[in-house]
């Protein structure tokens, strides 16, 4: 981290902050939102955002605003409204000030989108990807390895390269709160929510654009001091030290294909605690102008390197999704899709007293069958 703002620090006193001259502008602002509702419906356990009773409230709508007062300079902020059968919550997505140096030095500074991997950027826009979740194995709790943002600062910026080659980088550093978790407290038998975050980070991500129109490669990478934490039992995972989270993504967009695939790891860097691999590859084609058809394949792997506090921890969850959109326009889509799971990593019974007792018995219900019929929109 000592490094990375070093690094910064130089640069910006390099280009002498470029800050002043800039130009006053009259206020020039944007303004685009993003939501969806779906009904999610399963055979037994919950998953996702379906369960046996089949859920009828989720529902979601992101607002971004961004404004540029002056010539290099752009705020930016984005607030969540989101609703399940849990309740109504509300988040700041994001809020951060960018200055352009050039178009291949940006300066971003404050809770910042998160550049690791392919959806981070445009998490809540379900106009840009097939199904109505995003893969879970890498964007889904517990374990995931990707999170909307980060507090802190970075660089950002493109490059031509020349001869249909182009160059995207980033490179940040501060702290990552990732997605809340749940798992069960040995000393109270009850439910517990985990917070787990990378303090003293610092991260990078490299995205190279190919003469083949359409494709692109990346990697990403970030480190840093990890926790994680639950009131009343601090150490319930057992997890702290440096850790590290890796990425490599490929993508191809040309209509009518649509192709993803993303491979991710996290490992502790002295010593061992518990590891983490999640792949997914996704595909869809769209036909007749309006119809698009999908196949995703997710795999999310946890490895106990450490004793637990329960035994009987699910070590696996494997996703079969198959989808049918119907797109009205880029900017409205309903969508249905079918999920065969295994594992119960993230498929769990929905009652509390099934889920202690499947914890402690090993007997979980293995393979979960999930249905999702909805709608997605942005503007």
């Amino acid at each position: 981290m000592r490094r990375l703002m070093t690094f910064i620090l130089l640069i910006l006193a390099g280009l002498g902050w470029g800050l002043f001259p800039a130009e006053v502008n009259a206020l020039d602002t944007q303004a685009h939102g993003f939501g969806g509702w779906a009904y999610g419906w399963t055979n037994g356990n919950k998953y996702l955002i379906g369960d046996e009773d089949g859920s009828y409230t989720n529902s979601y709508f992101a607002l971004n605003l961004s404004a540029s007062p002056y010539e290099k300079l752009t705020a930016n902020v984005q607030t969540i409204w989101q609703t399940s059968d849990e309740g109504v919550a509300t988040d700041l997505d994001y809020g951060f000030a960018e200055w352009a140096f050039t178009e291949w030095l940006k300066l971003r500074i404050g809770k910042v989108k998160s550049p690791f991997g392919i959806y981070t950027e445009t998490w809540d826009v379900g106009t840009l990807r097939p199904f109505y979740t995003l893969p879970p194995g890498f964007y889904g709790t517990p374990g995931a390895i990707a999170t909307k943002a980060y507090y802190g600062l970075g660089l950002t910026g493109t490059r031509d390269l020349g001869s249909s080659w182009g160059l995207q980088y980033d490179l940040y550093g501060g702290k990552m709160d990732f997605p809340e978790m749940t798992t069960v407290d040995p000393t109270t038998m009850t439910n517990r929510q985990i917070i787990m975050n990378l303090k003293n980070a610092a991260g990078a991500r490299i995205t190279v654009q190919t003469p083949l129109d359409g494709l692109s490669a990346g990697v990403s990478s970030v480190a840093g001091d990890e926790t994680a934490s639950s009131v009343g039992n601090q150490n319930l995972l057992n997890m702290s030290g440096w850790h590290i989270l890796l990425c490599g993504s490929l993508e191809y967009l040309r209509d009518p294909v649509l192709f993803r695939a993303e491979y991710g790891r996290m490992r502790m860097i002295n010593g061992e605690d518990i590891n983490y691999d999640t792949f997914y590859v996704e595909g869809a084609y769209k036909f007749l102008d309006h119809i698009q058809a999908a196949v995703r394949y997710d795999v999310k792997l946890i490895d106990y390197k450490i004793q637990m506090p329960i035994s009987n921890i699910p070590d696996e969850n494997k996703d079969l999704g198959f989808g049918l959109n119907y797109w009205f326009n880029p900017n409205l889509v309903i969508k249905a899709s079918y999920h065969y799971v295994k594992g119960n990593v993230m498929a769990v019974p929905s009652d509390m007293a099934e889920y202690l007792t499947a914890m402690l018995t090993g007997k979980f219900k293995d393979s979960t069958h999930l249905f999702v019929f909805g709608t997605q929109f942005s503007f």
